[in-house]
């Protein structure tokens, strides 16, 4: 909901698109629960993943705000001046 919140803030596609942008990335850092996700639906198939925090209420509004972070250098550039390109 935090996005949805943010983006109704925001002026163009370009901001939303680089928002989004920072919330994949931070969900794919390597030891995220993405991971443990695929590895309980797709690997070990135990359907059992150990999310970090296990349970919603112990989830911070500063876990949520992280998602949110500039990448700094790995930022989203739609005008391809650095960092990803889209």
């Amino acid at each position: 909901l935090e996005g949805l919140k943010r983006g109704l803030k925001l002026n163009n596609v370009g901001e939303c698109l680089a928002m989004e942008y920072r919330i994949v990335q931070t969900a794919m850092k390597e030891g995220s629960d993405f991971y443990d996700g695929i590895r309980a639906a797709l690997v070990d198939k135990d359907g059992e993943p150990k999310w970090n925090p296990a349970r919603l209420e112990d989830v911070t509004d500063g876990m949520v705000g992280s998602f949110f972070d500039d990448l700094g250098d790995d930022e989203l550039q739609l005008d391809g001046t650095v960092g990803a390109k889209l």
